[in-house]
């Protein structure tokens, strides 16, 4: 998988970087990898930052259901999206969507901004 998925310890945040196309297969391989990275934390929910800045225009509707699947079983409080164009911004549109997560989700141009964002809700709950 060319794609990133891993924790990002200083931030306290599950990091998903989209690189190019996004299967089916991508998709259950960074479920899996999120599951075995949340589960070692104590947090009972948690946040993450979805940078699609790399990601291709497209996503078929087979993957936005296996994200809809999987995702059903992670309990994320808050997602922050990394875009720079507009078709990844309504490819995460509809996949905050089918995941349920559209009003604690945030849209951002810059990693910077989408860590600040995630990182004063995390020190509210601390």
């Amino acid at each position: 998988m060319r794609h990133h998925v891993y924790y990002d310890e200083e931030n306290e945040v599950g990091v998903v970087e989209v690189i190019e196309e996004y299967t089916v297969q991508d998709a259950d391989q960074t479920f899996d990898i999120l599951d075995d990275l949340f589960k070692s934390k104590p947090e009972d929910y948690y946040y993450l930052l979805v940078d699609l800045t790399r990601a291709i225009q497209t996503l078929s509707g087979t993957v936005r259901k296996q994200i809809q699947r999987r995702s059903e079983n992670l309990d994320l409080k808050r997602i922050a999206m990394v875009v720079t164009h507009p078709a990844p911004r309504m490819i995460g549109k509809m996949v905050v969507a089918v995941m349920g997560k559209s009003d604690s989700t945030s849209f951002f141009k810059k990693k910077e901004e989408a860590l600040e964002w995630l990182k004063g809700d995390i020190e509210r709950d601390k």
